[in-house]
């Protein structure tokens, strides 16, 4: 069981977000750095995995991207048996 925390704190971009998810799940360099791409390296994931996302509402200054990373998130992990997501 594989536990990850990302702490969410400052992150008040895109580019924070993406390299933050990029940089802890190990997603590969061809990664997209957009929602899409990140639900696709979300339900990729082949091992259990916990991702605790730390300070998640800190992030909600990006406003409506914000809210579309939640969807993405909860989407991927009722989609993967082996992804559960911890908003923190």
């Amino acid at each position: 069981m594989n536990i990850i925390t990302i702490n969410c704190a400052g992150m008040d971009s895109r580019e924070k977000l993406h390299s933050a998810f990029s940089d802890a799940l190990c997603f590969p360099t061809w990664y997209g750095r957009n929602l899409d791409a990140l639900h696709d390296c979300l339900t990729g994931i082949r091992e259990d995995t916990i991702l605790q996302l730390q300070d998640w509402n800190a992030a909600s200054v990006l406003g409506g991207y914000h809210h579309g990373a939640t969807k993405v998130l909860e989407h991927a992990a009722s989609e993967n048996p082996n992804l559960t997501v911890e908003f923190l």
